[in-house]
């Protein structure tokens, strides 16, 4: 339950509590993304703006840049507006309430970014 590669627990073999803690977690906080501000189409709005900047899983964001110009990527989102994870491969969380002015600031800051490599 918490690994994607984690061997699953044969019948009657008991699991160990923090994964069942895990998963009941997870799903409490799928439950409730909705009521939070995380629909569908707010994932849309996102998604044709930061697409080309981030991979996104649910609410977390993983950056489309290489390890070594993350640091001016990390830059260039705050210029734009955004604090995303400072540490490359770590990811960020989208707010439930960002709106399209902020993203198309943030998309206009990256896109430099980009240009100027």
């Amino acid at each position: 339950l918490l690994f994607a590669d984690a061997e699953p627990a044969e019948e009657g073999e008991l699991v160990p509590g923090m994964q069942l803690y895990a998963a009941a977690r997870a799903l409490d906080s799928l439950a409730k993304a909705e009521s939070e501000g995380y629909t569908e189409e707010r994932w849309k709005l996102f998604d044709k703006r930061m697409g080309a900047f981030f991979e996104r899983r649910g609410p977390y964001l993983y950056a489309k840049a290489a390890e070594a110009e993350y640091e001016g990527f990390f830059l260039a989102a705050l210029e734009g507006g955004a604090l995303v994870s400072p540490l490359y491969g770590a990811p960020s969380i989208v707010a439930p309430d960002i709106d399209d002015g902020e993203l198309k600031k943030l998309a206009t800051a990256l896109s430099a970014f980009r240009a100027a490599r």
